[in-house]
């Protein structure tokens, strides 16, 4: 985000669909929560 702020991102679940978004759409900033959906509340 630092190298590109004006990027739209993605936020998605999991690795695997972070990895798919970033190469379908590599104009965007394409990221995940670690822990998956239910590590979302747990991350800072």
């Amino acid at each position: 985000m630092a190298q590109n702020p004006n990027a739209p991102i993605v936020i998605t679940e999991g690795e695997k669909a972070a990895d798919a978004a970033q190469v379908l759409l590599p104009d965007h900033i394409a990221i995940t929560s670690p822990g998956g959906s239910n590590g979302a509340a747990k991350t800072d």
